[in-house]
C-alpha cells in the first residue's frame, strides 16, 4: 500500500528544517516557528527531506532551499501494527539505504518507568518519486521484536540489556535508543544513548535490515564501544566513508559534541563546534558528498520556555549548519 503525502496544516510535533549556507553566515542558529522537537530525518532529493518526531507519528517534508513550515506531511501510524490507542513509536532515529527509509523508536520505557510497548519498532518505508510528489510505500512487516533479539543475543550478554530495558530511559543503566545510520553492506548500526557501558558509547551493527523486515531472525554483529567521555549517543549519520556522530549525556543536561568517526577505531575526533553548546542537539541531515559532507544539526527544543505555549505559531526550535 503507498501513502500521498499529503498538505500539512497542523504542525503538533517535531520536524526537520533546512536552510541555505548563506544564512548561517548571518546568524548561527536558525530559526523555524510553528514546531518545536525534531528527533530524526533523511534527505528527500536535492532540497527536501523527511522528519520524525518523538511525541507523534507524522513524518513531515522539508524544502532545503526555503525552509519555513512543513510543505507536507503523512501519518503513519497504520503501518505501525501499534497496540494502544494513541499510541507512539517515539522515532529516535532514522537511516536511508537506497530507496528505503528505515525509523526506529526508542524502545524506552516512559520517563517514570511505564512500559511503553509502541516504542518497539523498526519500520522501513520505501521512497517513491522523491523529485516529484513523494510517496512512501511500507516494505514488510514493522519490527516489534528487536529488543528481545537483542537482549538474547550472546553477544551483547556483557550489556544485559533485558535489566537495563526495565529501568528508566535516563536512568544509570536504562535502556534508550536514539541513533540509526546506514552502513557498509546494506547493514545499520543502531546507537545507544542508554547504557554506557564503563562510560563508552555503545553501538550495535544490525546486518540484515531487510531481512529482519520480512519475519528473519536479526543478525548482530559485534558491538562497538567508543569513548566519548562518558556520553552515549544522539544520532549518527554514514557518509559513504565515515561516521559523523552526536555524542551526548545519558540523562538531562550535560554536553554534546558532534565528533568524526571512522568506523573502525575505538577512538573519535571531536570538531569544534562552539555553537553546539546552547543547543539540545538530537538530530543529524547529511547532505554534501562523502569527500565534502555538510551537516544539519538540529535542537529538540520542546523543554525551552519559548515553547511553553500552547500557540502553535509561536513553538519554534533551532538549527545548525556544520562544514566538517
Amino acid at each position: 500500500m503507498a501513502a500521498f503525502i499529503t498538505g500539512a496544516r497542523k504542525f503538533c510535533c517535531a520536524a526537520v528544517l533546512l536552510f541555505g549556507v548563506g544564512a548561517m553566515a548571518a546568524q548561527p542558529f536558525l530559526e523555524f516557528r510553528g514546531l518545536a522537537n525534531a528527533s530524526a530525518g533523511v534527505r528527500v532529493g536535492t532540497d527536501r527531506f523527511l522528519a520524525g518526531c518523538d511525541e507523534q507519528n507524522d513524518l513531515l517534508l522539508y524544502r532545503a532551499s526555503a525552509g519555513g513550515e512543513p510543505l507536507a506531511s503523512i501519518a503513519v501510524s497504520p503501518w505501525l501494527g501499534l497496540t494502544t490507542r494513541n499510541g507512539e513509536a517515539d522515532f529516535e532515529g532514522a537511516a536511508r539505504i537506497d530507496d528505503v527509509t528505515f525509523w526506529i523508536g526508542s524502545h524506552a520505557r516512559s520517563r517514570s518507568g511505564e512500559k511503553r510497548p509502541d516504542r518497539q519498532r523498526l519500520v522501513a518505508l520505501r521512497l517513491r518519486d522523491e523529485d516529484g510528489t513523494p510517496r512512501l510505500e511500507l516494505v514488510g512487516k514493522p519490527v516489534t521484536t528487536l529488543l528481545a533479539q537483542m537482549a538474547a543475543a550472546p553477544s551483547l550478554a556483557q550489556f544485559n540489556l533485558a535489566a537495563a530495558a526495565k529501568l528508566e530511559p535516563e536512568k544509570g543503566g536504562g535502556l534508550n535508543i536514539e541513533g540509526l545510520a546506514a552502513g557498509p553492506d546494506r547493514s545499520l548500526l543502531i546507537g545507544f544513548r542508554n547504557p554506557v557501558p564503563e562510560g563508552r558509547a555503545l553501538l550495535v551493527p544490525l546486518v540484515n535490515p531487510f531481512a529482519v523486515i520480512e519475519g528473519q531472525p536479526a543478525q548482530l554483529g559485534e558491538p562497538r564501544l567508543l569513548d566519548f567521555g562518558g556520553r552515549g549517543i544522539r544520532d549518527l549519520v554514514w557518509t559513504g566513508r565515515e561516521y559523523f556522530v552526536i555524542g551526548g549525556s545519558s540523562g538531562d543536561g550535560g554536553k554534546s559534541h558532534v565528533y568524526r568517526w571512522d568506523g573502525h577505531s575505538a577512538a573519535a575526533e571531536r570538531l569544534k563546534v562552539p555553537d553546539l553548546q546552547s543547543m539540545n542537539p538530537e538530530a543529524l541531515i547529511l547532505f554534501g558528498t562523502p569527500e565534502k559532507p555538510r551537516l544539519l544539526v538540529l535542537s529538540d527544543d520542546g523543554g525551552r520556555p519559548w515553547n511553553e505555549t500552547s500557540d502553535m505559531r509561536l513553538r519554534h526550535f533551532r538549527a545548525l549548519w556544520v562544514n566538517p
